[in-house]
């Protein structure tokens, strides 16, 4: 974790199943302050940690208010209840935000199997879901002896006995292999250099040389070692470095000194005679000019500070896999930027669609209580003016007339009022549908982004690149001792 860069995006998800018993809330077993340190800053770096138990009784109460995203499924008593909600509450309050307690505790205490409560402290609603069904088939533990077989080390890496003996087979020549107890004598300007822990020896060359590659349209500027193990033969070449082959090991890992008890084949004559190590260093050198040119990949990657789209450049030496995952790291922290302007493009316009539907919606229900007060009050005007015609004295009385008009105008305002109840309506309408039209351009702009930046089968230009000119320096030419 300490040695990556910080990030918004997620590299890797480190998930520990069963963690009751690492994790306790009163004792200390040294898996605690680990964990304690992921859960609290790992996030920060592009690592996110998953825990899972079926008892958050058993958790450390400061874990548990540092997870971020709770996916809490049905919980068998009333302690563990009471735990993931304290939990809850403290994760809430560190994030600013609050919860009811009460209707989360119904929530949980409504889940039907294989149903979860997703709560985000980054949301201000939980979200009950559904699981699919699985089904696994739990081989169990592995045994001693199985634990022992994947624990078996390899050893300490040489030139294998087979690629020895095919390059003996590939001189010009054939040369007579004879074991003497002692290394061979030889001049001491030639260099000794042997691999530890054999006890047969065969002789072969050794060349090491620094190659660079510089490109500034790439971006390239890059530099590697080759090492590399070839025959001697007895012929017009004695040493062709086109049938070198690359060494198992590093120039570090050799020694100087033979070992003992081990036996030696013979020197051939061309490696004997000190003159020719510095034709093969001048032969080595043309070699890595004329073989060592380097086929990288490139992609079009995340945005740099232009408007286009960076070039992605594979390093020399990496696979194609390696690559695609780490420039899909690279993607996912563009895209989750993208992601993040997008949706704050449209969030001042939602925000103030959302207040519009809230005010137009209050507006709807003032307009109704206005036209049922008019309704009331109308079948009051009419009934007064009925009850007046019928029971008074005469029936075009100014008071009879007063009473139908006002009954009259009330009809009247009935009508207005079911027609402003309309509109207030029809706005509502409008304005949802206005929110709708903007949450699907979001979506629409959401999913340009993601395939914007979805390179996993994005495909690749191969570039190839020679070394610089003046780039090749031999660093070592020696006679090496290889296990036969």
């Amino acid at each position: 974790m300490r040695s990556q860069r910080g990030t918004s995006s997620l590299r890797a998800v480190i998930y520990f199943d069963e963690i009751v018993g690492f994790l306790p809330p009163v004792a200390n077993p040294p898996s605690k302050a680990p964990l304690l340190t992921l859960l609290k800053q790992a996030r920060a770096f592009g690592i996110g940690v998953v825990v899972a138990t079926q008892n958050p009784v058993d958790l450390d109460y400061k874990a548990l208010s540092n997870a971020g995203t709770w996916l809490l499924g049905r919980l068998q008593t009333d302690r563990d209840k009471g735990r993931v909600l304290d939990g809850l509450e403290g994760a809430a309050a560190s994030s600013g935000s609050s919860l009811d307690r009460e209707e989360l505790d119904r929530q949980l205490s409504s889940l039907g199997k294989r149903q979860f409560l997703l709560h985000n402290v980054h949301e201000s609603q939980p979200v009950v879901f559904e699981s699919r069904w699985a089904l696994s088939y739990l081989r169990g533990p592995l045994g001693r002896d199985e634990i022992n077989r994947l624990a078996k080390a390899t050893g300490r890496p040489r030139v294998s006995e087979t690629s020895a003996t095919s390059m003996r087979e590939n001189t010009h020549s054939t040369i007579a292999v004879q074991s003497t107890q002692t290394a061979p004598v030889v001049d001491p300007s030639i260099q000794q250099l042997f691999v530890p822990g054999a006890t047969a020896y065969a002789p072969m060359i050794l060349g090491v040389g620094k190659v660079s590659y510089s490109d500034a349209k790439l971006g390239l500027d890059e530099t590697k070692t080759v090492a590399v193990v070839t025959s001697i033969g007895s012929g017009a070449v004695a040493v062709d470095w086109d049938r070198a082959e690359l060494a198992d090991f590093t120039v570090d890992y050799l020694v100087k000194t033979p070992p003992t008890g081990a036996t030696f084949a013979d020197v051939p004559a061309p490696a004997a005679n000190a003159k020719n190590y510095s034709t093969w260093e001048k032969d080595f050198s043309r070699w890595l000019s004329q073989s060592q040119s380097i086929e990288l990949l490139a992609v079009s990657g995340p945005e740099g500070t232009g408007s286009g789209r960076a070039r992605l450049l594979s390093h020399p030496d990496e696979s194609e896999h390696d690559f695609r995952i780490r420039i899909q790291a690279d993607a996912r922290e563009a895209r989750d930027a993208a992601v993040a302007r997008v949706r704050e493009k449209y969030a001042s316009k939602m925000t103030m669609l959302h207040d519009r539907i809230r005010r137009a919606e209050h507006a709807v229900e003032v307009q109704r209580e206005q036209a049922s007060g008019a309704k009331m009050g109308a079948a009051v005007s009419v009934g007064a003016a009925i009850f007046g015609a019928l029971l008074g004295r005469k029936a075009a009385s100014v008071g009879n007339i007063g009473r139908a008009s006002t009954a009259a105008r009330g009809m009247s305002k009935i009508g207005k009022e079911a027609e402003d109840v309309a509109r207030a309506t029809e706005n509502v309408a409008a304005l949802k549908t206005q929110l709708a039209d903007l949450e699907n351009a979001m979506q629409a702009d959401l999913r340009s982004v993601a395939d914007d930046w979805d390179l996993a089968n994005q495909p690749f230009e191969r570039v190839l690149v020679k070394p610089k000119r003046g780039g090749v320096s031999v660093q070592l030419i020696a006679l090496v001792w290889v296990p036969a």
